[in-house]
């Protein structure tokens, strides 16, 4: 794009960072348009990210839980024997 303007989009529909992604995608300098290879890993390294997040959240639960059913079966924890 090297003329012109574009309506902004909405952010009561689309998240911060979409919009931050289309204005650099529009961006009437070259040098300031994100390569292709570059919002790939971008979006993949967040998407990892938030996949370890939700991950390490969930076994923090499941600990509780098994946490929680061993106390009230009377079960006591054991020490390594390492």
């Amino acid at each position: 794009m090297l003329k012109g303007d574009f309506k902004e989009l909405d952010s009561l529909n689309y998240s911060s960072e979409l919009i931050g992604v289309v204005k650099q995608l529009l961006s009437q300098e070259p040098s300031q348009r994100p390569s292709a290879e570059g919002l790939l890993a971008t979006f993949l390294q967040k998407g990892i990210q938030k996949d370890l997040k939700e991950e390490k959240k969930n076994n923090e639960v499941l600990k509780a839980n098994v946490d929680e059913l061993k106390t009230k079966l009377g079960i006591k924890k054991r020490k390594n024997s390492f």
